[in-house]
């Protein structure tokens, strides 16, 4: 979702979306400064454009989703994996593994700042709804 515009990526996801269908989407989510951080310096460093920066997805895009279907849902995941690098070298990579899925449960009040989200959106609206 992050290499188009928004507006025109609905578009063409409702154009070729099937009645029955559903559009799956896993992605990286725009709202933890961290994150957004990181992203940043990997423009700086040639491996991001701009435009890639522009488009990350937010609660916006999510609800220009909704707009165009009848049934959204959007899993969030990584809200604390930024900690992975650290717990991985204290505890080992399944056991830091299980913090950050424990992490991800225990502060999903804080999940429009997660790492990934994956949406699942079916049924697009006929035009005009």
């Amino acid at each position: 979702m992050s290499y188009a515009e928004p507006h025109r990526l609905i578009q063409e996801i409702t154009r070729v979306l099937k009645p029955s269908g559903t559009f799956i989407a896993v992605d990286s989510f725009d709202h933890n400064p961290i994150y957004r951080l990181n992203r940043f310096f990997g423009y700086l460093r040639g491996l991001r454009t701009f435009s890639t920066l522009r488009r990350m997805p937010n609660e916006a895009t999510i609800g220009r989703l909704r707009m165009r279907f009848h049934d959204v849902k959007v899993e969030y995941f990584g809200i604390v994996a930024f900690l992975s690098p650290v717990l991985r070298g204290l505890v080992g990579s399944r056991r830091a593994a299980a913090l950050i899925a424990r992490g991800d449960h225990a502060f999903s009040g804080l999940r429009r700042h997660a790492f990934k989200v994956v949406v699942l959106a079916r049924f697009p609206l006929p035009p005009g709804e």
